[in-house]
């Protein structure tokens, strides 16, 4: 998907800052979901049973990744505007 991203900002006709903003906040995608499994590894790490304190860290992890896909969107709404 980045190198898809990549070949399309190169063929527009976008200004050079609108390219590196939407390529910046694309990698955030990939390290949300990095920090997330990282959190989840670590959970699982602990107890493979039943605990809600677990339960929450994974969901807000995984609240993360949704947030950082839903800014992307943004973002890139944005940039067509401006």
């Amino acid at each position: 998907a980045f190198v898809i991203l990549l070949i399309c900002l190169a063929l527009s006709s976008w200004p050079t800052w609108k390219c590196l903003t939407q390529v910046g906040v694309f990698l955030l995608i990939p390290m949300a979901e990095i920090f997330n499994s990282a959190i989840e590894d670590i959970c699982d790490g602990i107890t493979r049973e039943y605990r809600p304190f677990i339960k929450n860290a994974k969901d807000k992890g995984a609240l993360a990744v949704l947030m950082a896909i839903l800014f992307n969107a943004f973002i890139l709404i944005a940039l067509f505007y401006v």
